[in-house]
This record gives C-alpha cells, structure tokens and sequence, in this order.
C-alpha cells in the first residue's frame, strides 16, 4: 500500500516519463475562442501565417486550432507538438521572467523548428538579443510554472 507522499512520487516520475506533468496538459493561451486567435499553427512555417477556417479545426489541449486547409489540418493531428508554438502560445519574453501573457499571432518567429509567439514588438525585439539564453530561460520556467495552473 502507497502512502501519500509515495504515491505522488509515483504519478510525478510518471508525469515526467511521459513528458508532462501527470496532472494534466500545459495551458494553451486562447483568445476570440481559439488557439493562436485562429491562425493556421502550420502556415507559420512555410513563412505565410494565415488565419485558419472554421470548418477546418481539430481540438487539442482543451483548445479549438483552426487551419487553413485540409493538408494543414493532418499534419497537426499528426504531430501537434511539432507545430503548435511554445508555452502554449504565451509571450515566450515574457516567460522568460516566468510570467504567463499573451501571444500575438502577428509577432512570431520559427527557430530551431519551434515556434515562438511573443506579446509585441518589443518583446520579440528584447527575445532576439539573446534567443539562445531566452529559450534557456523559457524552458526552464515553463516546466516549472505550467504545473501548477
């Protein structure tokens, strides 16, 4: 028989093995009631973001993803982590402090195969002063913060 304290070992090791927390997905930053305030999360890297359809959508992570074509569609379902931008589409600078804001679907850049949305300009401009040491950072606030929402 587990005690408490064991048994949250337990789930947190199974949490980690499977590459998220066991206690749930991390938050998707959603606004005018989609992902990515319905921009295709696929368009980005081909350089041409576009707002997707509404009848072209999937639902991942408790959120709606809309997508510009049928093509766009699939290759989400078939590896959204691939394509959905990271820290679930908040302001990547500002997890950089370890705060949750908004993206904007209009100041993104794709690095590394990742996408990355940022609040404003100027967040994007303070991001890419130091994109490596930022993603550093980012990462490291983001495993540690979304856990707890």
């Amino acid at each position: 028989m587990l005690n408490r304290r064991s048994a949250i070992a337990v789930l947190s090791i199974a949490g980690l093995a499977a590459g998220s927390p066991a206690w749930g997905a991390p938050p998707v930053y959603q606004n005018k009631g989609y992902a990515i305030e319905g921009y295709d999360p696929v368009a980005y890297f081909s350089g041409k973001p576009e707002r997707g359809q509404e009848t072209i959508s999937s639902n991942w992570r408790n959120a709606m993803w809309l997508f510009a074509s049928p093509a766009n569609k699939a290759a989400f379902d078939a590896d959204p982590e691939r394509y959905a931008p990271q820290y679930g589409g908040h302001c990547s600078m500002s997890m950089t402090h370890g705060k949750l804001s908004s993206g904007s679907p209009t100041v993104w850049r794709v690095d590394g195969g990742k996408l990355y949305l940022n609040g404003n300009n100027r967040a994007r401009d303070n991001w890419l002063l130091n994109l490596t040491q930022n993603i550093k950072d980012a990462d490291w606030y983001w495993q540690r913060s979304y856990a707890r929402l």
